[in-house]
Parts: structure tokens; sequence; C-alpha cells
């Protein structure tokens, strides 16, 4: 913050430092970076919801890149975790033709992130541990829930969710 210089003693006057002052700097291009940040989480939630509210094949197309657009690393990370994260949820609201290739394709996709979408892979993990349940292929099943990564430093799973799944 700028600190204040008195000019003088009975005059009053207020005088800032020269605005070449770093830290005035920093915090204009931080409230900038944050407005970008927010514009872009709503332009791609807006863009997700609009995707999510078509049928038929484009939408799956659509919705893998849309993945793909969220796991580059130039994609800040608050936003691409949100948008994984309701397409991971959107997973058992999407019929059955699409759900299951979407979320083989965001086990594979995020699998190279793994530590960044720790709660969307297990998401979608389990969703597809639900299909091949119902398929009974019991073997892949478990394997697909086994690969959970459940004794992380991101994100701990309480010991009633690791037996439940």
């Amino acid at each position: 913050l700028h600190q204040l210089k008195y000019a003088g003693k009975f005059r009053g006057e207020v005088h800032c430092p020269p605005t070449g002052n770093s830290s005035s700097v920093k915090k204009s291009n931080f409230v900038l970076v944050k407005t970008r940040i927010k514009d872009a989480g709503e332009r791609s939630s807006a863009l997700l919801f609009n995707v999510l509210g078509q049928s038929g094949p484009s939408r799956l197309n659509s919705l893998k890149m849309i993945v793909d657009a969220m796991i580059m690393e130039s994609m800040a990370l608050i936003i691409s975790r949100q948008v994984l994260g309701t397409i991971a949820d959107q997973l058992c609201q999407l019929p059955l033709e699409e759900g299951r290739p979407l979320s083989e394709y965001l086990v594979e996709r995020l699998q190279l992130r793994l530590i960044s979408f720790e709660e969307q892979i297990a998401i979608a993990r389990t969703f597809l541990g639900g299909v091949l349940e119902k398929e009974q292929s019991w073997r892949a099943a478990a394997q697909m829930l086994a690969a959970i990564p459940m004794e992380t430093g991101q994100k701990q799973f309480s010991a009633d969710y690791k037996l439940e799944k």
C-alpha cells in the first residue's frame, strides 16, 4: 500500500509515492488477472451448459473438445476443475451411450494430470465402475474402482467413502 508523506506541517498536503511503485502495479495486475479468470470461467460454464442442452452425436464430440481444452496447461486450474467437475457430475444425466464413452475419455485424459484432477477422476471412475457392474464385468469394475486415488495429499476421502467404493 502507498505510504503517505506530508509535505508541510501546517499545509497538510498529502503526496503519494511515484506511480512506478511495484506494489501498485502488482495489485492492478492481480485485479486484471482475477477479472479475466472470472470472465473465462463464466464463458466456459455457459459454453458447457449450452453443449449439455444439445442432443445427438455432436454433443459427445463437443464435450470431448471441452475436456481437451480444460486439461491444457494454459487453462487456469480453478476454471478447469470447475468445468470438469460439472462434466463428471453430469455423467449420470447423460444417456449411457454418451456417458460411458465420455467417462472413459475423462479417465484417459485426466490420468495425465492425476494430481490436479483427483476428484474429477474419482467421479468418472465411480460412474464407469457402476456401468461395468451393471454389465456384470466384475473384474473390470473392480479394477476401475481400485484405481481411484484414495491416499493422496490433495483430496482426503473419508473411511466410509473408501469402504463404500
